[in-house]
């Protein structure tokens, strides 16, 4: 009878590791199913697409100038092209990044290696700034399947590139004289940035940010642009739509951490399958915590102001919120909220940029004195302080002091300052 009974504890407490294994596959596989479910309701507001004419023109267009706009492989670059532009890239960002930070309308001549890289690929150019102006909005292909971690996708780094060339051709031509030819290069590139900025991935978030602000410190530069710009720049709020990649990329987290063990270097363990078979249930529930985590958290961000917004508090609740016994994800969960912040402050270069125009519009500082808002919209408690001086020069500041990097740790930061002369009728 002994035996009997120790021989039924044996089987019982062989069996509980596997009566554990199949709970836990189970519950996953009901989460997974409500997970899938969250996935569908998100990618209805993300239309599948397929690239269409001004695209696919923009491509090729963009190949003779060196620059790659989907980062992919191509074999529509030569060489030379690609030679030819990197001999002036560095120079163009220093260039372009060191006028825009410039805190008036004041733009330097073009270096002689930029000038002669615009005349010899002039006729490029134009044809770009063409297709932008009479083609329709550029659109790429787009496949709303679920977020996969091996997947190679579109980096979209060419487009920073080709916004640069844009930018300092509006710039010399605004310097020179020709208005028109520069407004032209700046609509061209308006419209190739809506291109991207729709887009629920966070990678193409990312870049119409830079491509945006770029425009921003461009149109600082601008005289007699047409009304509809000072409309058209808060068209867009990129704090929405960095939101939605964020949820986007927590579908994306949770596919790496599922597969945190298939993608890890493999050990020379004859158990290393079976130690994987083992840990799949347990992967993919803390996938879908730190995901689901992760996307509830997010919901909070509307109702951020982001001059207040601390993202390091933001991280480190969203990392005590995982459940106990969830060690997975580490820092594949973090930073995302200072990238949200990041497009709440392009949201604020855009209020300024608004304002600016609006006063350099208004001819006279004593007149803009009597116009310009005070209040902020995108941080209302700060303000928008305007003054004007005897010598009729005028300028722009916010109130507010703002945690943000130099230009030499993250790239171009636009002044949230600005000083003029007024231009009298």
């Amino acid at each position: 009878m002994r035996k009997k009974i120790l021989l039924w504890l044996c089987l019982g407490f062989a069996s509980l590791p596997i009566a554990c294994l199949w709970v836990a596959n189970w519950v996953a596989a009901e989460q997974e199913k409500q997970s899938q479910q969250q996935w569908q309701v998100f990618t209805t507001r993300f239309a599948d697409s397929a690239p269409n004419r001004t695209a696919l023109q923009l491509e090729v267009l963009s190949a003779k100038l060196g620059i790659n706009l989907l980062g992919a492989k191509s074999d529509r670059l030569t060489p030379t092209a690609i030679q030819q532009f990197e001999a002036i890239q560095p120079e163009l960002q220093e260039f372009l990044d060191k006028q825009l930070e410039d805190a008036t309308d004041a733009v330097e001549p073009l270096p002689q290696s930029l000038q002669k890289y615009l005349r010899a690929h002039a006729d490029t150019l134009d044809a770009i700034r063409q297709q932008g102006l009479q083609g329709e909005v550029p659109q790429w292909a787009s496949v709303m399947s679920h977020p996969n971690a091996t997947q190679v996708r579109p980096n979209f780094a060419g487009f920073v590139k080709l916004q640069r060339l844009l930018a300092i051709d509006a710039l010399e031509k605004n310097r020179l004289g020709q208005t028109e030819a520069a407004i032209a290069n700046l609509e061209a590139s308006w419209r190739l940035t809506q291109g991207l900025r729709d887009r629920p991935e966070l990678n193409s978030q990312v870049v119409a940010l830079i491509m945006t602000k770029i425009q921003a410190g461009s149109l600082r530069k601008m005289q007699q642009l047409p009304p509809i710009w000072q409309q058209r720049l808060m068209e867009h709020d990129y704090r929405q739509s960095f939101q939605a990649a964020l949820n986007w990329e927590s579908w994306l987290v949770a596919d790496l951490i599922r597969r945190t063990d298939l993608l890890a270097k493999p050990a020379n363990s004859v158990l290393q399958p079976l130690w994987q078979s083992l840990r799949q249930p347990y992967l993919r529930l803390a996938a879908l915590d730190a995901a689901s985590k992760m996307r509830r958290a997010y919901t909070d961000l509307p109702q951020q102001n982001v001059c207040l917004f601390n993202p390091r508090t933001f991280d480190d609740d969203l990392g005590t919120s995982l459940a106990l016994w969830n060690g997975e994800g580490g820092d594949m969960l973090f930073g995302f909220a200072q990238q949200w912040r990041t497009a709440g402050y392009l949201m604020l270069d855009l209020e300024f940029t608004q304002k600016v125009l609006n006063t350099k519009a208004l001819k006279t500082p004593e007149i803009a004195s009597t116009i310009v808002t005070r209040q902020s919209r995108i941080c209302p408690h700060a303000q928008w302080i305007y003054q004007a001086s005897p010598t009729q020069t005028w300028t722009l500041s916010f109130s507010q002091a703002l945690e943000r990097p130099t230009r030499k740790t993250k790239g171009l930061v636009l002044p949230l300052t600005y000083r003029a002369k007024a231009q009298k009728i």
